[in-house]
């Protein structure tokens, strides 16, 4: 329609939630017969449209995906069909062959995953329809403001100048992940030898000078990829051995790395075959009873938390009686299954019996070095025959799905909110999604090289030395210890808070289009840090008003939705309805176009 501004829409943060979003919005806009003009904006902070930082393509090949690649796969599970073929991920590496890792129980490395993405996303660009243009944009959204019936768009790229987008948009969805998360503000910041992020590897970790002694905050992913990148990154060599790896240094290392955390305690490594245990306790059906008619939420601590431990025990007494050719019969009275466990353990008496301690709370005091080596070997040998630990570890990750449901959207109780937050997220985490087996192989033979020191894994204090430097101290029953470190790093993902938000979040705020989320109850009031939301992923204001053209999804939806697997399209997907939402919002905005200028004619003839 000729002078008529096009419909605009924009997609913030194009990591593969972003990538799900425009494929979902070119399916409808091609499911519902569209042919008006349609511009879609795409913003990515790097030139990595489709993958984002997590996935770039031009990261090391040592940094690997914490699951396989049986659980990666871009196609859509519901109607309508994609405007392009796409190949679940096992069959675009066979058709590629750019990586070796390719069987469906494999760990990729993350950069070929991002190569998956960017290939499909360049696919829907090439076959858009001639009346839809879409738009990219390199650089990071700083404010969006809202006029009467459309939004302005401020961007930066890098530090440098400030652009304004010089359309006004319709529809915006929010799907900016971990970056928009910035790192906590520390007294540490001003220190030159402080590194608050690690991400990209090569860049922010490539200026730490050989010999150096590091401090890494942080015990999970993010610190396995930082020692993998002061290592192998720097042309070190793992050796396979019988069931174990050998390291081979290149003389750029850093001299010692001392890792650290609150717990003190390394994720749990898995295979690629690990079970995936049929839930008996955990289920629908049985937590559908706990839902409290009055306050319609679940109480987490009361009747949750004791399904979640009963599964768990349940699945590793299973998998052991398995093992010693027995079996372990359901029953819906968990005391009857204990009655089995007991009888098992008196005609075994040399298996120690389970403990939720030896989970939770695995390293007995002292916790130290010696004893970090020990249980990272246990976990390993655990591992590698996928026996009961392993059985029970993976428990989480199969009810997940379903804590998901009922954890969203103020499910749980207040307290039991910020109890699963502050104590137990943590520990299933740690539990679950830990590395592949052979990154953690890798680790444990770091600490066999002399790279990785352990003394300080828990709780050290950390305090600023002269020269920029830093001193890590802990005392260990009743004596201190005192380490000097060169370099300090901060390994850890942010969680989301509005409080420390990207400038981006902080503007929102201050502008009033989001406002903080507050599960309250007759008990207890708990503020996740995250923002109030609407079922369908928007923002509500702190007035309770409802902003419909404004959408968020994947991490920024977090405290309010649980477990937003970066790749998963199912998990508390907002995409699908928000691009069947926007159909309706591009026929009604060129409805009223066309009635304005049918109202113009007939008032010209008159």
């Amino acid at each position: 329609m000729k002078g008529i501004r096009a419909y605009q829409i924009a997609i913030i943060g194009m990591g593969p939630k972003g990538l799900y979003c425009l494929e979902r919005l070119l399916a409808q806009i091609s499911h519902a017969n569209l042919h008006d003009p349609i511009t879609i904006h795409l913003f990515n902070k790097t030139p990595f449209f489709g993958a984002g930082d997590i996935y770039r393509p031009d990261q090391p090949d040592y940094l690997l995906m914490n699951f396989t690649n049986r659980n990666i796969d871009l196609r859509p599970n519901a109607p309508p069909t994609s405007t392009v073929h796409i190949q679940p991920y096992t069959e675009w590496l066979q058709h590629h062959r750019i990586d070796n890792r390719s069987k469906a129980d494999d760990f990729s490395s993350r950069a070929t995953v991002g190569k998956y993405y960017i290939d499909h996303l360049n696919k829907l660009l090439r076959n858009r329809p001639d009346h839809l243009t879409i738009q990219k944009h390199v650089g990071e959204v700083i404010d969006i403001i809202a006029r009467e019936q459309h939004y302005t768009l401020l961007y930066q790229r890098g530090r440098k100048e400030i652009f304004t987008l010089p359309r006004p948009i319709h529809q915006i969805m929010l799907t900016t992940g971990h970056g928009g998360n910035m790192p906590q503000p520390t007294k540490w910041s001003d220190h030159g030898s402080f590194i608050p992020q690690v991400y990209p590897v090569d860049e922010k970790l490539g200026g730490i000078p050989p010999g150096s002694k590091i401090g890494i905050k942080g015990l999970g992913l993010t610190f396995i990829d930082t020692v993998l990148a002061l290592t192998e990154g720097r042309g070190g060599t793992f050796h396979r051995q019988v069931n174990k790896m050998k390291y081979v240094p290149s003389g750029q290392e850093p001299r010692l790395i001392f890792p650290f955390s609150r717990s003190g305690l390394p994720m749990i490594p898995k295979k690629g075959t690990d079970p995936n245990p049929e839930l008996r306790y955990f289920t629908r059906e049985k937590i559908r009873p706990f839902k409290d008619p009055v306050t319609d939420r679940y109480p987490f601590e009361k009747k949750i938390l004791p399904l979640i431990h009963a599964e768990i025990e349940f699945q590793y007494y299973w998998k052991l009686f398995q093992d010693h050719g027995l079996t372990l019969r359901y029953e819906d009275s968990f005391d009857i299954v204990k009655e089995q466990t007991s009888a098992f353990h008196k005609s075994h008496p040399a298996i120690r019996p389970f403990s939720f301690e030896d989970l939770y709370h695995p390293i007995a005091e002292p916790h130290d070095h010696r004893a970090v080596e020990q249980h990272i070997s246990e976990l390993i040998d655990h591992a590698s025959i996928s026996g009961p630990w392993s059985t029970a570890a993976a428990v989480w990750r199969s009810i997940s799905p379903v804590f998901s449901d009922i954890y969203r959207f103020g499910g749980l109780d207040a307290s039991g909110h910020r109890a699963f937050d502050q104590k137990f997220f943590g520990v299933f985490n740690r539990v679950s999604y830990g590395p592949p087996l052979e990154n953690m192989r890798k680790i444990l033979a770091l600490t066999h090289a002399g790279y990785l020191n352990f003394s300080f894994a828990k709780s050290p204090t950390v305090h600023p030395a002269p020269n920029g430097r830093f001193e890590l101290r802990k005392t260990l029953n009743t004596s201190s210890m005192q380490v000097d470190l060169d370099v300090l790093i901060d390994a850890r993902i942010p969680k989301t808070n509005l409080d420390s938000g990207s400038v981006l979040w902080q503007n929102l705020l201050k502008r009033k289009l989001i406002s903080p989320y507050q599960n309250n109850d007759a008990h207890a009031s708990y503020s996740p840090g995250c923002t109030a939301l609407t079922r369908q992923g928007n923002p509500v204001t702190p007035s309770q008003e409802v902003v419909p053209t404004l959408t968020l999804y994947g991490t920024p939806t977090e405290g309010i939705t649980f477990d937003n697997d970066t790749l998963s399209r199912t998990r508390n997907n907002m995409a699908d309805q928000w691009s069947n939402n926007i159909i309706h919002d591009i026929k009604s905005y060129y409805a009223t176009y066309r009635s304005e200028i049918e109202s113009d004619d007939l008032s010209k003839r008159e």
